[in-house]
């Protein structure tokens, strides 16, 4: 077999690397290789693209090549049946792709948000384990720096510190709106490690260190 252009000619590398990326991307969507069943010169959508047709090598004659009469048939209509088989099966892949892809997406990025609440309570964090290193009495917001809770900007949600110096972020953001998470001080003579973790909040949307 050989691959020629519309001249006749052999196609360029140009073309034949277009032709070839489009022949695997409807390889794998498998029903749009029918496409060249009703097409008139019996062309698959790579051979479309570029303008291309495959011709038996031992019978092709360059000298009397002639690009409207390959593969001449009476079917009509070949178009635009290719172009409703094309997007059908473009609309049937886009539609799961949207169906996997956009959950994800929404999921990233609620787990980005919960992240950097989680990350403004850093400061707040240190403040703690300053006081803890010298201190042992009761946490008080006085002792932090802070006149009360924090209200998080945006309606984001708001952080607070309690005697023990939990911090709790209460979630402003929907979905997970209400719910929170505590960061949790441990106090030893090696100094103040914190835990993270959340009774309401779905792990999915946690950063690995709460989970």
């Amino acid at each position: 077999m050989i691959v020629v252009g519309r001249d006749g000619q052999a196609i360029g590398y140009a073309s034949a690397a277009i032709r070839y990326f489009i022949l695997l991307i409807t390889s794998y969507l498998f029903p749009l290789l029918l496409v060249a069943f009703f097409t008139r010169r019996r062309q698959g959508l790579h051979d479309l693209a570029v303008g291309s047709v495959v011709l038996d090598r031992h019978s092709y004659d360059p000298a009397h090549f002639d690009y409207e009469q390959v593969g001449k048939s009476p079917r009509g209509g070949g178009a635009v049946l290719v172009l409703a088989i094309a997007l059908m099966v473009f609309v049937f892949f886009g539609g799961i792709l949207a169906a996997i892809a956009i959950p994800a997406y929404q999921d990233y990025t609620l787990r980005a948000k919960i992240q950097a609440l989680i990350q403004q309570a850093d400061p707040i964090k240190a403040a703690v384990t300053r006081h803890y290193a010298s201190s042992s009495e009761p946490v008080q917001y006085a002792d932090l720096g802070m006149s009360g809770p924090l209200a998080l900007k945006d309606d984001q949600g708001l952080i607070t510190v309690n005697a023990n110096g939990v911090i709790t972020i209460m979630l402003g953001m929907k979905p997970p709106i209400g719910q929170s998470i505590r960061l949790t001080p441990t106090v030893s003579s090696a100094g103040t490690g914190w835990s993270c973790v959340s009774d309401d909040v779905r792990k999915i949307y946690l950063p690995p260190s709460c989970r």
